[in-house]
């Protein structure tokens, strides 16, 4: 598959599929090289409804996720600015939770929070322990791909082409009706 690195904070490198990270491009990761991260307001916010569509969790845990509030999600969502440390740990925590990806955010969800091999992958993430978690992940169901269609199935499948249906008969088909029933109604007796 496609990679993509990213060379963060501290020298380290982190490598994911790009598929998981829809909206970085490769202009935004050149902004987030250098002793320190840029801030791009668009790409934070972007990737923190990025995590969230894709975890399923709620802003309560994604903020027990950065160990901060609430309110402090909803303002990076909002487009403020966010510290590089966070914005490094966001950018990892998607690109892991991407890798588990089912396709369903309750699924994923329940991935996350579901006791594997002793441990929660969701602590673990917490706790910024991205090889732990990378170990154990293989553990997860994989999200499956449809398989590609042959051209004659798709043409198989296709609508009816118009000068067909233009043969058509316009004309009602014909349903008995049936007679219709009265209601029978009774009046209470007065006692």
């Amino acid at each position: 598959p496609d990679l993509l690195y990213l060379t963060l904070v501290g020298g380290q490198s982190l490598t994911t599929t790009s598929n998981f990270l829809p909206e970085w491009t490769q202009a935004e990761n050149e902004k987030y090289t250098g002793a320190g991260l840029t801030e791009s307001h668009e790409s934070s916010q972007s990737l923190i409804r990025n995590l969230r569509k894709i975890s399923g969790l709620t802003w309560e845990q994604l903020a027990k996720l950065f160990n901060t509030s609430r309110r402090t999600l909803h303002y990076w969502d909002n487009g403020n600015a966010m510290a590089a440390d966070n914005h490094e740990k966001l950018v990892r925590i998607l690109a892991a939770v991407g890798t588990l990806d089912t396709g369903n955010a309750t699924e994923n969800r329940r991935l996350l929070l579901t006791n594997t091999e002793g441990c929660i992958p969701f602590d673990l993430l917490k706790q910024e322990r991205f090889e732990d978690f990378e170990q154990i992940k293989g553990y997860f169901n994989r999200r499956t791909l449809k398989p590609q269609l042959s051209a004659s199935e798709i043409q198989a499948r296709s609508p009816l082409p118009l000068d067909r249906l233009v043969d058509a008969k316009s004309e009602r088909i014909h349903t008995e009706r049936r007679k219709k029933r009265k209601a029978k109604t009774e009046r209470a007796k007065k006692v």
